[in-house]
């Protein structure tokens, strides 16, 4: 750009003399005819030196003045005069809030879990992900996790993801809990209750999967919004449910319970990130040992 700017100047100043002089020249030979030299220069009728001088430099000074103004501006400043010093925030910048990609866990709302959940987004944290947690009915939560939708399940029961091919099991479990039936108060609580086909028994299509083996005769609504269980045993709506409880052993007060068998719960991923598997693994030992120390203690409620 200096070579182009300092050659406009010199095209537009030496044009400027040249003019100059043979105007001068001209107007000599006017005056005094019989010069030892002549000078023969031919222009248009409707123009003169002054006009064509003139004509130069109206169209020489935008020339120069513009390539004077952007000469002034460091145009590749970014690229290449300052390419340390503009590198060097950017690279600070990301060292400071390095970009963390996005783990998506599902989860199923159910009454003391939160410790559970809490772990299972503990790992990913520390993995490096963002993690975002959202609660998602039992059915919907597995549905989204085998499309992809999702990353992970913070806990399912294993006998069911084992039906997905595209589910990975985390080992080992995450809860160690029991199937229950729950029952209101004011009514007869044990097996019999599921044998009766005049009872009406709230349930889901995960507790049924470890019930086939049970003859179930009882009437069945199902509900796959774990919340709902007790706000309906609670209010009237039904005396019967199933339900799960970990090994703290904790069921909604003023309720009866009957065991009906122990499951497994586990951390679910999908496929895609099975290449974590080690190191989630890893993590999950570890952390169960902890919170076992502090969830279970030696006087467990009955």
């Amino acid at each position: 750009m200096d070579l182009i700017y300092i050659t406009i100047c010199l095209i537009t100043s030496f044009s400027l003399w040249l003019l100059r002089y043979y105007a001068t020249l001209n107007r000599a030979a006017r005056r005094r005819p019989l010069l030892p030299f002549s000078v023969n220069i031919t222009l248009p009728k409707f123009m003169t030196f002054n006009l064509l001088q003139r004509t130069f430099f109206l169209l020489g000074l935008p020339l120069t003045s513009i390539f004077a103004f952007a000469n002034t501006i460091p145009a590749d400043i970014a690229t290449e005069e300052n390419s340390a010093t503009q590198q060097a925030p950017i690279i600070q910048a990301v060292e400071e809030n390095p970009f963390k990609e996005q783990f998506i866990l599902s989860y199923v709302e159910y009454p003391g879990a939160e410790p559970y959940l809490k772990v299972i987004q503990e790992i990913y944290t520390e993995l490096g992900f963002n993690v975002k947690s959202i609660a998602t009915p039992a059915l919907t939560g597995i549905t989204l996790l085998s499309k992809g939708k999702v990353d992970g399940d913070a806990y399912r029961l294993g006998k069911v993801v084992t039906t997905f091919d595209d589910l990975v099991l985390v080992k080992p479990e995450l809860i160690r809990a029991t199937l229950v039936l729950l029952c209101i108060q004011e009514v007869e609580c044990d097996r019999a209750v599921l044998d009766n086909s005049q009872n009406t028994l709230l349930t889901n299509a995960r507790a049924l999967e470890y019930l086939k083996e049970v003859d179930v005769r009882a009437t069945l609504i199902k509900d796959e919004v774990i919340q709902h269980t007790v706000e309906m045993l609670v209010s009237g709506q039904v005396e019967y449910a199933t339900f799960m409880i970990d090994e703290r052993q904790i069921i909604p007060k003023g309720m009866q319970m009957v065991k009906l068998r122990n499951i497994f719960l586990y951390h679910v991923i999908h496929k895609k990130h099975a290449a974590l598997l080690p190191q989630i693994e890893q993590k999950l030992r570890h952390k169960r040992r902890l919170l076992h120390t502090t969830l279970f203690n030696p006087k467990k409620r009955s």
